[in-house]
């Protein structure tokens, strides 16, 4: 009889309270021993209750594979039984399935938010019966991940709330995905939008209309935004600066306003604000005229009466290129217009002169202003104090013009036709005569020197000043430290350095002076302190913050012993001025220059900052008064120069970095000019040039060979932008500092190249020995054959052959004398009248300065058919000026073989061109 049990089994698998994401689990007993040699069978038992469920015996020979499982938590035993009734069962254990992902819940922003804000918080609640972790994912609106960041949980329950700045707007897309213990992932059923929107409206386009008075405004804009548009306002300033609103209205996809009747004539300026839901906005200008017209005619005469035709006179609206009205004189001078009751700005081109009168009031036609003016270039007995006009062929505007006393005036004169006259570009300056008698051509008043801006490539000198009633301006060039004293410019011991005289060591003596009769009140260009000569007697600039420039001083030792100057500055612009030395030290009758170095911060008030340099020598001072503008309005290009290294070899290649940034809304072009200036005496070294164009802002390398003969010392690297606004020209600058140190050539270098430069002139004398001996060996000695003959003269050879017989330098020079005067009789320039052959003597004097220059005909053709000189008696010009040339050429005391040759190929030449007349 066998009533034996087996023994206990051994619960193999699963482990007490395991856990696990499948749908399936292996049930494992085993070990269990029956008594009476009976071979134990396992029988499993389970369920979700108390586990006491059969399931059934081994299935898979050593386990029994429980299938069919969903989410939960289950309770099993096993069971060993020995076939005949008597078993053993083991205790209950559990398990549990978790195949789910944790729940995720969204919670802010909510779907769909638009906020005008970057940084924003992301939350979310997660659920599951042992959270892991969260990530959360950010995406732009083309899909590409923005951001993403883990977050570890723990626990059934948790939240997340994740804060991020976002880079930019754009509809954005974000969600959850979590995780539990058991790998089982998921993100929240829908992703959730959140758009940022920090960007203004646009404005697509805005029209207004001119209108007659008495009508109704009809302003329209057209406006968009990536959220949409709340609300657009419009602020209406009338002419006489009264204001008044108007709410527009949006209909058929336009905004629009048509409500006001305008009664008051002349230019309305508009404001137009608009604004989206999130409270971003936006503001643009925009301008319109109510007309109340009238005739308004121009008739231009010289001081004789003779009409002036040809002017082009433009009408602007005022400090702005929109063009409102255009004319040109005719014949008889005369042009008309049909004017607003408004104000303008006036272009006037006369010849290829500009200048531009600002703000003309014609709001009254029974008082509206009366131009006329010409241009003379006449010489006539006016002596311009201190400057040379007549001299140079200069030219001016003369007014006799009324109700444009008050106006500002804008000149610009080209210098292009009268250059090659000036003894230093530098010293061009625009002077203005306050009372003009226009009839008698002088000036009544006093002349004032106007601060004027040179530009380079266009060759114009631009200045600013008030009134252009009886005025009149001249180009003229400084005469002052040009040529020596001058008394027929004025130039006198008291006004120019050049006329000082230096007192004798005695301590007796008495200055120079000018003489001929009384002369007007000197300007006050100039001065001494000490013995010292000073030539500025004020500095006057307007700048813009964030610029720098140098302003370059002269001075002048006129003692007889070496003397020294301290500078020291005072006032509120002393902060934007500063010295490369505060001690200048200068030799007995030395003249040197100092710089300013003047630099306006960025940051830096706009106003006028006053001040003054203090000049010290011995026990004597003086002072030159400072007063630097610095301007709030206009800056359309900021220019920043840097050089790539702080010291440079001479000999050298610099590179400098030039950073141009343009602050306007269109392309700028212009001219950059890069110099190299010697801190210590202000003189330019290198400068190079070129035009520029910039639509937002360029970075370049630009390079400067240095001298290789350059001193070592301090110098400084200085940027001019020129560039025109509004028919003004101005200027962007940039200094940097930079040190230059000698080439240094080591001692070992020297002596090799020393050694073989001896050896290089032994070898050659050498040469030349051998090959004169052979020559000579090889001459026949025939004396009457025909042969070259060498004549030499202050280092000039030439071969000349004759027919007959050898012929003599001097023999050759009669022969091309006679040749020169036969080609000149040829060229028999005919002129109408006296006053067409002084013009011609004129340009005849002129070319053949520019000859002397060096400047090539084809440069002097067209240089003077722009002036509208006929093109064949320019030519004609050209050619009696080579032939005068070459007749001073043949006169000369130092006539070589070699200007033999040269002036025999130059009437070879001219009679080439000579043939095509």
């Amino acid at each position: 009889m066998d009533n034996t049990a087996p023994t206990l089994p051994a619960q193999n698998a699963p482990a007490s309270d395991s856990l696990f994401n499948s749908n399936w689990v292996l049930l494992n007993c085993s070990g269990s021993i029956d008594a009476d040699g009976d071979v134990p069978v396992y029988h499993y038992f389970g369920d979700m209750i108390s586990g006491s469920t059969y399931l059934g015996a081994n299935n898979t020979k050593t386990n029994y594979n429980w299938t069919g499982l969903i989410d939960g938590v289950y309770s099993w035993k096993c069971l060993a039984g020995d076939g005949r009734d008597n078993s053993s069962a083991t205790s209950i254990r559990t398990f549990t399935i978790d195949s789910s992902p944790p729940a995720v819940e969204l919670i802010s922003p909510i779907d769909g938010s638009i906020v005008s804000f970057f940084q924003n918080s992301f939350g979310a609640n997660f659920t599951d019966r042992d959270l892991s972790n969260a990530t959360f994912y950010i995406w732009n609106s083309t899909r590409s991940l923005v951001a993403a960041q883990v977050k570890e949980l723990s626990g059934i329950s948790n939240s997340v709330s994740l804060s991020f700045v976002l880079p930019y707007d754009d509809n954005y897309t974000w969600n959850y995905y979590s995780c539990d213990k058991l790998n089982n992932c998921k993100f929240s059923d829908k992703n959730r939008t959140l758009t940022i929107d920090t960007t203004a409206p646009k404005f697509e386009q805005v029209k207004s209309w001119d209108i007659e008075i008495g009508q109704q405004i009809n302003l329209e804009v057209n406006v968009s935004d990536r959220v949409g548009v709340y609300s657009v306002n419009a602020s209406i300033v009338y002419p006489d600066y009264s204001t008044a609103g108007c709410d527009m209205v949006y209909s058929s996809g336009l905004w629009d306003c048509s409500s006001i009747t305008l009664t008051l004539p002349g230019e309305y300026l508009v404001n137009y604000t608009v604004s989206d839901s999130l409270g971003n906005k936006n503001s643009t200008t925009d301008w319109f005229e109510v007309y109340d017209r009238y005739s308004w005619n121009v008739a231009l005469s010289d001081y004789i009466n003779s009409p002036v035709s040809g002017v082009g006179i433009i009408f602007y609206k005022s400090y702005n290129s929109k063009i409102l009205l255009s004319n040109a004189t005719d014949v008889n001078g005369k042009a008309s217009f049909f004017v607003n009751k408004r104000f303008y700005d006036i272009s006037n081109l006369i010849s290829t002169h500009k200048f531009i009168l600002r703000g003309v009031n014609f709001t009254n036609d029974s008082c509206a202003p009366i131009l006329n003016y010409y241009l003379t270039s006449e010489p006539f007995e006016e002596t311009i104090l201190l400057h040379r006009f007549k001299d140079i062929s200069s030219f001016g505007i003369a007014a006799n013009s009324k109700g444009l006393e008050n106006n500002p005036v804008n000149m610009t004169f080209d210098y292009s036709s009268i250059f090659y006259n000036i003894s230093d570009l530098n010293k061009l300056e625009v002077v203005k005569c306050t009372n003009w008698d226009y009839a008698n051509r002088t000036c009544l008043g006093q002349w004032d020197i106007l601060a004027s801006l040179r530009n380079i490539s266009g060759k114009t000198i631009t200045a600013d000043s008030v009134g252009f009633g009886n005025n009149a301006y001249f180009l003229a060039e400084n005469s002052c430290g040009t040529k020596g004293c001058e008394p027929a410019f004025g130039e006198n011991s008291a006004n120019c350095a050049d006329c000082r005289v230096s007192p004798p060591d005695n301590g007796g003596g008495g200055g120079g002076g000018g003489g001929g009769g009384p002369l007007k009140p000197a300007l006050n260009i100039s001065g001494t302190v000490g013995g010292i000569g000073i030539g500025t007697s004020s500095i006057y600039e307007e700048m813009f913050s964030g610029d720098s420039k140098t302003v370059s001083v002269g001075l002048t030792n006129t003692l007889s012993k070496p003397a020294s100057v301290t500078l020291a500055a005072e006032g509120e612009a002393a902060s934007l001025l500063s010295f490369v030395n505060s001690t200048i030290s200068l030799n007995a009758k030395e003249s040197k220059d100092f710089l300013i170095i003047l630099a306006v911060p960025k940051d830096t008030v706009p106003k006028g900052y006053g001040g003054k340099i203090i000049i010290g020598s011995g026990n004597k001072s003086g002072e030159i008064p400072v007063n630097i503008i610095v301007l709030s309005e206009g800056k359309l290009l900021d220019l920043k120069i840097q050089p790539l290294v702080s010291e440079i070899k001479a000999g050298g290649t610099l590179e400098v970095k030039v950073n141009v940034i343009n602050l306007g809304s269109s392309n700028i072009n212009g001219t950059f000019e890069l110099q190299l200036v010697e801190a210590e005496t202000g003189k330019t070294f290198v400068r190079s040039e070129e035009e520029f164009a910039v639509e937002n802002s360029t970075e370049e390398i630009k390079k400067l060979k240095i001298p290789a003969g350059a001193k070592s010392g301090q110098y400084f690297v200085r940027g001019i932008a020129n560039y025109n606004s509004l028919g003004k020209e101005l200027q962007a600058t940039s200094i940097a500092s930079i040190a230059i140190g000698s080439e240094g050539v080591s001692n070992t270098s020297y002596l090799f190249y020393l050694v073989l430069a001896v050896l290089l002139i032994l070898c050659v004398v050498i040469i030349v020995l051998i090959i004169r001996y052979l020559k000579n060996r090889k001459q026949p000695k025939q004396a009457n054959k025909k042969e070259y003959k060498k004549q030499e003269g202050e280092g000039n050879k030439i071969n000349l052959r004759e027919e007959s017989e050898e012929t003599s330098l001097s023999g050759v020079k009669d022969q091309l004398e006679r040749e020169t005067k036969d080609l000149s009789r040829k060229v028999n320039i005919k002129s109408k009248n006296n006053e067409a052959e002084k013009r011609v003597q004129k340009g005849l004097g002129a070319i053949c300065k520019l000859i002397r220059q060096d400047y090539n005909d084809s440069f002097i053709r067209n240089l003077f058919v722009k002036q509208e000189w006929p093109e064949k008696l320019v030519i004609q010009m050209i050619i009696k000026s080579h032939l005068l040339e070459l007749e001073n050429k043949l006169k000369s005391p130092r006539f070589g073989e070699r200007d033999a040759k040269e002036i025999k190929n130059k009437l070879d030449t001219i009679r080439k061109e000579l043939s095509k007349f």
